[in-house]
């Protein structure tokens, strides 16, 4: 009797093993429904990004399709709450391109290249100016452009350069003494 108890533990146990090796075979097979996308970047997105390689290559990292909710966050962890209800849609909005300083990087802006050229589809979802209030609460540089300003390169690498230049801190008036205005310090060279 023992050795018919001990036969059937062990069929039991072969069994359960024979299934267990079964189903992981099954978890394991490899994925044919995938493949690696083309390319990263729409041709609009390509032409942006090679205009901004040109413009500020040397000065900023220039990184694509970032996650608002990676570059910007709620200043108090009390209002965090908040950032779900009020922002949280806009938390995955992924920005066309992010520049950063090329040291330390540290944000400088969002480039945001809105519609599509050619019938494309948009990959624009906010239309209402919230991600617009978002980052200008935040104070980050949010640059919006169209598929239609890429068109002169030039004008293009103009409208940039103004775009990230910010306006000289206000000084107050007083002893008739005029202070300098220093608007860019990217460029300024301290001895």
């Amino acid at each position: 009797m023992t050795s018919l108890v001990a036969a059937g533990i062990a069929l039991i146990i072969v069994i359960s093993l024979a299934l267990l090796m079964l189903f992981r075979r099954r978890g394991k097979s490899a994925p044919t429904d995938f493949r690696v996308v083309p390319a990263l970047f729409s041709a609009d997105e390509r032409e942006l990004y090679a205009v901004l390689c040109q413009t500020f290559g040397e000065r900023y990292a220039i990184f694509g399709r970032m996650r608002a909710g990676d570059l910007m966050q709620r200043r108090s962890e009390s209002d965090r709450r908040e950032w779900s209800g009020d922002f949280g849609d806009l938390a995955g909005h992924s920005f066309s391109f992010v520049l950063c300083d090329g040291n330390e990087l540290g944000v400088v802006a969002a480039v945001e290249l809105r519609g599509g050229r050619r019938g494309a589809p948009s990959r624009d979802k906010v239309n209402d100016g919230r991600l617009r209030d978002l980052c200008t609460a935040a104070g980050l540089t949010l640059i919006e452009l169209t598929p239609a300003r890429l068109a002169d390169r030039e004008q293009l690498r103009n409208f940039l350069e103004h775009a990230l230049v910010r306006p000289p801190l206000p000084l107050p008036s007083g002893d008739g003494r005029t202070e300098p205005h220093i608007s860019r310090i990217d460029e300024l060279e301290l001895e």
